[in-house]
């Protein structure tokens, strides 16, 4: 069955009549009245042909910290995300089909075997201070998250970055070390936003974006206002945006329901059904590749041994962890990263089955079968599910006769205390646009975010090859060998990839669902208004 939002596309088009767009909305469980509202020419008219302009809304996210940066090198989670669309631009755009689009540059190409790379960038930008936008802007930008001393996470995408030059104030040649097919939607990455040359201070953030700043206080709340001069005509519609944190998922779905916020990274997957019959708000079930890992490290103690990291796979009965943990919005997952909403995605890899027997065989191999396995949460990562989720292993591993000791940290400080730190904890990761960054940013040898110290030469050996494979078919082999050694000997518990609830009040239009993130991928504040 159509959603609300296809049904009310669908009415806009003329695609259905007037009848039949009441006996689909009456399918969906809406009242008369509230049908007649969307319907009204006053009211929540869903039907504007034209976006408006004005008003303020509010976005509310999971997780705070004090950690919080407008220093787009330095982002590390959806709150820095958001904010970052609303004061910067890329170069390259990444549209919900995950494909590259025109941003800050107008286009783009390669030599005959993609080891430079030229990008002609639009003419006629300006800064928030007022600065043209050029070739130095970019440099500038990418040469400091290359830089180590800056301690970017987005390092890694550009290690193999040789040279860039400016060809005129609005050309960069980019030459690499080895050829890389995917180096533009490396471009379209949070960290890879664009700062005016020789900027520091970003208490006074200087982007190209859509708003400006006028308050932020790490932690609490940001507050961005309306960039009359934005580059993009027309845009944006919306006068201001508050972006802040509501860590409990109750509180939050709440907060939607009531009105007091507009829209929300996630709801709470147990309040689906009551929210999904709201009449004033819409939500989506969009598959993704977002999920919740349970990291071992794989340097310390026994998790050094892969007798003990595949016993630990063995215990997770994956459809009923869907099922119980995430009320059912949920992909089976098959302990390694690619999500099958990507092209590169392995089908060709049985998936793992719970087997507490073969679990049970392997620890007594590796002498740990009385061993204590501390995992770690919060609902700060990954929300309620995540934590729900350690409880639901907990449960599963019992029966095999293992001790899993669920602990439950603060949301505050967890990525600095927790992650990478302790041997076993649950992590959170968003889908990457491809496969190779996904694989570059976690789990190379030499990523700066390879939260299990998992480190194969072969496994490398494979992606630095993937780069520079042209063809569709032997490209999808490369990646299909990459997810079958994670599977198999890597660090990571991966029973699920999310369905998220991509959900926000029904009148504010123009905000599309991504497969990157909610909210179109943290990029709503360009394009909403309010109806």
């Amino acid at each position: 069955m159509a959603n609300m939002e296809e049904i009310i596309k669908e009415m806009k088009n003329g695609g259905i009549s007037r009848r039949s767009f009441v006996k689909k909305m009456l399918a969906l469980g809406l009242s008369f009245s509230a049908i007649d509202l969307l319907l009204s020419g006053t009211g929540q008219n869903v039907f504007a042909a034209t976006p408006k302009n004005g008003g303020h809304i509010k976005a509310a996210f999971m997780m705070a910290s004090a950690a919080e940066t407008l220093d787009p090198a330095k982002f590390k989670k959806p709150l820095d995300y958001a904010r970052g669309y609303q004061l910067y631009n890329n170069l390259i755009g990444i549209n919900s089909k995950l494909l590259p689009e025109p941003e800050l540059a107008e286009s783009w190409e390669p030599n005959a075997d993609a080891s430079e790379w030229t990008f002609k960038l639009r003419k006629g930008i300006n800064f928030h201070n007022g600065k043209a936008f050029t070739s130095k802007d970019v440099i500038y930008t990418l040469n400091r998250v290359k830089d180590p001393k800056t301690g970017s996470p987005g390092k890694p995408y550009l290690d193999s970055v040789l040279e860039m030059k400016a060809d005129g104030d609005h050309v960069v040649k980019i030459k690499l070390s080895e050829p890389s097919v995917d180096f533009p939607m490396i471009m379209g990455e949070y960290r890879m936003l664009i700062v005016a040359d020789g900027h520091t201070d970003f208490d006074k953030p200087n982007g190209t974006g859509p708003f400006t700043l006028k308050e932020f206080k790490a932690g609490m709340h940001m507050i961005a206002v309306k960039n009359p001069n934005y580059w993009k005509s027309g845009l944006p519609y919306l006068d201001r945006v508050d972006t802040f944190s509501i860590p409990d998922a109750v509180a939050r779905t709440s907060a939607l329901m009531t009105g007091e916020v507009q829209l929300v990274e996630d709801i709470n997957q147990k309040m689906y059904s009551k929210v999904k019959a709201n009449p004033n708000i819409n939500v989506e079930v969009v598959p993704a590749g977002a999920h919740n890992p349970m990291s071992m490290i794989t340097t310390a103690g026994v998790y050094k041994d892969a007798n003990v990291r595949l016993a630990l796979k063995y215990l997770v009965d994956r459809e009923e962890y869907i099922k119980k943990a995430y009320s059912g919005f949920g992909i089976v997952g098959n302990d390694h990263p690619i999500s099958p909403v990507d092209p590169m995605y392995n089908d060709d890899l049985p998936i793992r089955q719970y087997d507490p027997d073969k679990a049970k065989f392997l620890l007594k191999k590796a002498g740990a079968q009385d061993h204590v396995f501390e995992l770690i949460c919060s609902e700060g990562v990954g929300g309620e599910a995540s934590v729900n989720g350690a409880i639901v292993y907990k449960q599963m591993a019992a029966k095999a006769g293992v001790n899993i000791k669920v602990t439950k940290a603060p949301a505050d400080g967890y990525w600095e205390a927790v992650w990478m730190k302790k041997p076993f904890c649950m992590s959170a990761w968003l889908m990457r646009p491809t496969a190779n960054m996904m694989m570059s940013l976690v789990y190379s040898s030499d990523a700066p975010w390879n939260e299990t110290f998992w480190k194969r030469p072969a496994f490398d050996k494979l992606l630095i090859e993937s780069r520079k494979t042209v063809d569709f078919d032997k490209r999808k082999q490369l990646f299909g060998e990459m997810q079958k050694m994670i599977h198999e000997d890597g660090g990571v518990i991966i029973p699920v990839f999310d369905k998220f609830l991509d959900a926000r009040s029904a009148n504010i239009q123009g905000v599309e669902t991504h497969p990157m993130g909610p909210m179109d991928a943290y990029k709503f504040s360009e394009k909403a208004w309010i109806a």
